[in-house]
């Protein structure tokens, strides 16, 4: 069985089909043991860089705005709403305001 998630088995693969179009003996089974080319070097690192972003920084960006909404991802009566309501917690404190 797998031994790490399979979005990381499908990342290497995919990563494998690549390096296999552009560099077919980096993949070649026994002979690419110690395989190390600066291109791919290259490919490995940019690889990398890629996929954080596509993936873990995607996903962070994700939940950070449905976290903390800001006024360009939601209605101006929501912005209004929040508004109307620290007023009056604000008033409740100070003790002007309508108490429920």
């Amino acid at each position: 069985g797998l031994d790490y998630p399979p979005l990381t088995a499908y990342h290497s693969m995919l990563c494998g089909y690549v390096l296999g179009w552009l560099e077919p003996a980096a993949v070649a089974l026994h002979a690419s043991r110690g395989y190390e080319t600066p291109s791919s070097r290259l490919f490995m690192r940019l690889a990398s860089l890629l996929f954080d972003l596509l993936i873990y920084h995607t996903g962070i960006l994700a939940v950070a705005y449905a976290l903390y909404p800001t006024s360009e991802n939601s209605s101006d009566e929501g912005v209004k709403t929040r508004s109307k309501s620290r007023e009056d917690k604000t008033k409740k404190e100070e003790g002007t305001g309508e108490r429920w």
